[in-house]
């Protein structure tokens, strides 16, 4: 296993949590969840190449604008279908997200999303299998860098991307099947809290 830099180390849970209370006013957005549900914590990681190569790539825009080599090819195995490019507004990302929530998958596409905007994207996704039998300990939460391009690989379980700050428009490619069978999602079993492990 590579050996993690500082820039993509992430602080392990510990005893003490930071509370809604304590975060940067304007970071994170708190949504009010159930107390009596079961909660699971989750450490927002700098996202980095090593870190994230298990579901995926980061793509870096290039200093004054270039083409890039995207490493996951795009075209799946069934082309039964046709490339899309779709325009999504992502919204702050939360403290809280509630069970409510719908993981997702496309288990023939690669998915790619490209922020048009400044701000660090929040990226939840998890391990193959089935995340929801194991509550949110499979469940990872990643935070790009300004700029920065998410590719995920076929299969990849993920929540819906969102950003910090405001709200920001990305662009998300996907290859599509004709038959419409190439989404599947599960509901979340678990409440998730979200806290930052950054140590900027």
């Amino acid at each position: 296993m590579p050996k993690k830099t500082d820039a993509c180390r992430a602080q392990s849970i510990n005893a003490t949590v930071p509370s809604i209370d304590c975060c940067p006013i304007g970071l994170w957005k708190a949504m009010i969840v159930d107390p009596n549900e079961p909660i699971a914590l989750i450490p927002i990681e700098d996202a980095c190449p090593e870190s994230f190569a298990q579901f995926g790539d980061l793509v870096e825009p290039p200093v004054g604008g270039g083409r890039v080599t995207i490493p996951t090819s795009l075209t799946p195995a069934i082309t039964d279908g046709g490339p899309t490019l779709t325009f999504i507004t992502l919204s702050p990302a939360t403290l809280e997200i509630e069970r409510s929530a719908k993981l997702e998958r496309h288990p023939f596409s690669v998915q790619v999303f490209i922020p048009l905007g400044d701000a660090p994207m929040v990226c939840i996704v998890a391990n193959d299998g089935s995340p929801t039998e194991r509550g949110g300990s499979s469940l990872r939460a990643f935070r790009t860098r300004q700029g920065q391009a998410v590719v995920l690989r076929e299969g990849t379980w993920h929540l819906g991307m969102m950003c910090e700050g405001e709200e920001m428009v990305a662009a998300t490619f996907i290859y599509r099947l004709a038959n419409g069978e190439d989404t599947e999602t599960l509901p979340l079993k678990t409440q998730l809290r979200l806290f930052s492990s950054s140590t900027d």
